[in-house]
């Protein structure tokens, strides 16, 4: 138990770069939880100021600068496809990233809602928001 509290400790200082408030050198990957939304927010502001639209390939992040782009996973079905971030969120326990309604539908878990998924960061946005 103590090993693994010790690997768990240095593997997320490590590895995980917190807060996401500069660009980091290299990418990274971790394994999380996603969701979608749409429908009742299409069409609706943003964080960044831009329109919803539940066609779109969007996501919502709690912290990744908007303009990034990630590459999402599916680890159900291994359907993978990139999204930039425009959004924050979610803000429901246990759920790490929000996707657009036609993201969830090319990644297959429209149905179900939710999907672990592996999120790796191809760009960090260049506005400097968050």
């Amino acid at each position: 138990m103590v090993a693994f509290l010790l690997w768990a400790k240095m593997t997320s200082l490590r590895d995980f770069p917190q807060p996401f408030s500069r660009p980091f050198s290299r990418p990274f990957s971790i394994v999380k939880r996603a969701s979608w939304y749409g429908n009742k927010d299409n069409g609706k502001e943003t964080a960044s100021g831009e329109k919803f639209n539940e066609r779109a390939m969007t996501a919502a992040h709690r912290q990744l600068p908007f303009g990034s782009r990630i590459r999402v996973t599916n680890l159900v079905n291994r359907r993978s496809l990139s999204l930039r971030i425009n959004d924050r969120g979610p803000f429901v326990v246990g759920r790490d990233l929000d996707v657009s309604h036609a993201a969830a539908k090319r990644l297959g878990f429209e149905h179900e809602g939710i999907a672990p998924v592996e999120i790796q960061v191809l760009r960090y946005g260049k506005d400097g928001r968050s």
